[in-house]
This record gives C-alpha cells, structure tokens and sequence, in this order.
C-alpha cells in the first residue's frame, strides 16, 4: 500500500519590511537548523537529521514582485463588513461562523 503524507499544520507567514525579506515557518517554535541557499537570495532551514524542513526566507521579496508584476500589484488589508460577508466558503469568514 502507498504512504500518503498529509499536512495538516500551519504554515507561519512574516514579511520583514525594513529587510525585505519573507518568511514561512513550518513549525510552531524555533528549532536548530542548517541553512541553505537554495536559489538566489531563496534560503531553506531544515533539521539535518530529519531533513524536516523549519523555514524558507525569500529575500528581496517586494522587489521581486514589483519586477515580476509592475506596480500594478499592491497589498492593501481591508475590513469592510460587506467584503468579508462575499468570502463564502472561506473558513473564518462571517457567512461561515
């Protein structure tokens, strides 16, 4: 029979504005890890034993997606009830408690 992996974890997202960088985290708290540049300024920590991955950094990160999308491509957070009411079928959303 076939092993299945299923990621049933959250993944942790900060972006650092003052250095620009990205940050997934895949655990819950900080652990050891070796770092690795896995493509330009893209970096990855993962435990060495387990080869669990820890993190991925993505530096350079709004640079890159104004060079990849103009700047035509802006982040603005918004709470308007009446938009929040439209996500249906989003967890957390107020239609889905």
């Amino acid at each position: 029979m076939a092993e299945t992996n299923s990621i049933n974890q959250k993944i942790g997202v900060n972006y650092d504005s003052n250095a620009d960088i990205m940050t997934f985290s895949f655990t819950s708290h900080p652990e050891p890890a070796i770092a690795e540049e896995i493509d330009d300024d893209i970096w990855v920590r993962y435990d060495q034993k387990s080869h669990k991955m820890i993190s991925l950094d993505v530096l350079h990160f709004a640079t890159r997606l104004k060079n990849t999308f103009g700047n035509s491509l802006i982040y603005q957070e918004r709470k308007e009830a009446d938009l929040l009411e439209s996500l249906v079928g989003i967890p957390g959303s107020l239609e889905n408690g």
